[in-house]
């Protein structure tokens, strides 16, 4: 998959954003194509939710545990008057604001890409499924619900093949069920 080839021309653990985006929308493409094509992209698909779960921090640092606040920390008084006379606490607010904004772009349109792997057919005989689930080994994010969530949902949302963390799940698929889910659900 593009993760492989990647690794094997030398790279690592690191990839940018946009590659992410590029493998993410290359897997919704090849699960267009025939029976053979869809599952190589169900493969991709679940290997790029894995290397996103390992490098949940470097791709989500929002999720990132925050640092306890040092008490009392020892900073002579010319640190705090560079501080106060050079920073420029207007221009970091800015850069900041730049960065949350890029975030929530790249996020956006990585949980709108159909590329996270889940069921084609219902993992329980009495589970509530629509008969086009079968027809996509992927689904976009924003469509799909947890294991944990199944009974909940899974009429109307596609449900993750994979178990990926916390803090992962709740960046992709978020953290609660609509109403209007449950509702059909219980149809």
């Amino acid at each position: 998959g593009c993760l492989g080839v990647l690794r094997r021309l030398g790279l690592q653990t690191s990839l940018t954003w946009e590659v992410v985006l590029e493998c993410a929308a290359s897997i919704e493409a090849q699960a267009q194509g025939g029976a053979e094509e869809q599952e190589l992209a169900k493969g991709r698909g679940m290997e790029l939710l894995m290397f996103l779960d390992q490098n949940v921090y470097e791709y989500f640092p929002e999720l990132k545990p925050k640092a306890k606040p040092k008490s009392r920390s020892k900073t002579s008084f010319f640190q705090k008057m560079t501080s106060v006379l050079y920073d420029d606490e207007s221009e970091r607010t800015l850069k900041s604001q730049i960065e949350t904004r890029t975030q929530a772009t790249r996020i956006h349109q990585l949980i709108h890409l159909r590329w996270v792997p889940v069921f084609q057919h219902p993992p329980h005989e009495m589970l509530p499924w629509k008969s086009e689930y079968e027809n996509s080994p992927v689904a976009a994010p924003v469509d799909i619900i947890t294991r944990d969530d199944r009974w909940f949902g899974s009429y109307n949302l596609r449900l993750l093949d994979g178990s990926p963390s916390k803090g992962l799940r709740s960046v992709l698929f978020g953290t609660g069920i609509r109403v209007e889910d449950v509702a059909t659900q219980l149809k």
